[in-house]
């Protein structure tokens, strides 16, 4: 309940940070704005403003913010107050993570920093692919602290779907592949054999690749010279 009103708040002080501030966006942003509206009405994943084929960025961060384009919500001010409520839903996550980490208080104070901290907060009304970066990083944390304890393959899978929808986000996400996995996957607190922990790191790596081959694919068919996730 805490957390919920922590989320409640930084929604409130996002929101307010948007209609109080002049309308308009970074370049990125505007980029992000136009391309989702694009992507809503079946023009794909091109430049909003030529139409060519484009791999400027990755796909998620447009893909998410076409659900309201979808539903008609595809002005600025829509897209804005819809990463505001992604913002929110960052607060409660990141409290969650705080709390598994290492407990109640914690994870409240983890919280209310997210719910008010303007390095997290301005990304929104920016559209920033940052907004959907902030909210996955809290659910990798989550996932990563839960093998940590308990090592299972279906968790080490989900640790690897958060991982390739990261680096759908931003590029450099994909690090997360060879820094995070390898060593939690070897290191973790556990008893069970070499062999399990060897198993459980290539189903992650490979439910990470799984989520990335249709973007990289789609690349490959695109252009003349390679491109994995962007330019």
């Amino acid at each position: 309940h805490a957390r919920a009103g922590e989320g409640a708040q930084g929604v409130g002080i996002r929101v307010a940070h948007v209609l109080a501030t002049a309308e308009g966006t970074s370049f990125d942003g505007a980029y992000y704005h136009f391309a989702a509206n694009v992507l809503a009405e079946g023009g794909g994943f091109v430049n909003p403003w030529n139409g060519a084929p484009t791999a400027l960025h990755p796909p998620a961060w447009p893909a998410v913010l076409a659900l309201p384009s979808v539903l008609g919500l595809d002005t600025l001010l829509a897209h804005q107050l819809f990463a505001c409520l992604v913002g929110a839903a960052t607060v409660v996550l990141v409290g969650y993570a705080g709390r598994l980490i290492a407990g109640t208080r914690v994870g409240l104070i983890a919280a209310g920093i997210t719910a008010v901290y303007p390095n997290l907060w301005v990304r929104e009304r920016e559209l920033a692919a940052e907004t959907l970066v902030f909210p996955l990083v809290a659910i990798v944390l989550v996932l990563a602290c839960r093998y940590w304890v308990d090592p299972r393959a279906i968790t080490f899978a989900a640790l690897g779907a958060a991982c390739g929808a990261l680096a759908l986000v931003r590029a450099e996400q994909a690090l997360l592949l060879a820094l995070l996995l390898p060593p939690l996957a070897l290191r973790a607190r556990s008893a069970s054999p070499t062999r399990r922990r060897v198993l459980h790191l290539v189903a992650g790596i490979g439910v990470a690749l799984v989520v990335l081959l249709p973007w990289v694919v789609h690349n490959t068919v695109r252009f003349e010279r390679p491109v994995l996730l962007t330019t």
